[in-house]
């Protein structure tokens, strides 16, 4: 977290995601409890404008993502569905690791990161040109 720090990211905690639009990611915000439990959401949401969103969820996608994301699609197993490039099926949105494998060994999910990484790198690249 620090390197990406460095690099002039920002971690903005107690959101949570609703939908990802054309503009980026809509957040609404969490209220928590003494022992910072999420006990409901504020009213309202937020759209954050980003060029990219990265969306790191564990073990599989969660499906009111794929309900409010026009365009990305799940497999029967609830995985996020990926081309060889590691693009899902939406346009411009990648997937890697257990959301579009299962659970398999961190090792194995930072191989399909690295892939998906120069996926995107290339996509971005070919975009920048046209």
């Amino acid at each position: 977290m620090a390197y990406a720090e460095l690099d002039g990211a920002e971690f903005v905690f107690g959101k949570a995601i609703e939908r990802i639009t054309e503009k980026g990611p809509v957040f609404k915000t969490s209220v928590l409890d003494e022992n910072n439990k999420v006990i409901g959401y504020e009213e309202g949401e937020e759209q954050v404008e980003a060029d990219s969103t990265i969306i790191a969820i564990s073990q599989g996608p969660r499906n009111r993502l794929i309900r409010t994301t026009v365009g990305l699609e799940g497999s029967d197993k609830g995985l996020l569905i990926v081309d060889d490039s590691h693009m899902t099926t939406r346009e411009g949105v990648f997937a890697a690791g257990d959301v579009v494998t299962g659970s398999k060994t961190v090792v194995h999910a930072v191989e399909e990161a690295k892939k998906t990484a120069r996926a995107m790198i290339r996509y971005m690249e070919e975009r920048k040109k046209s």
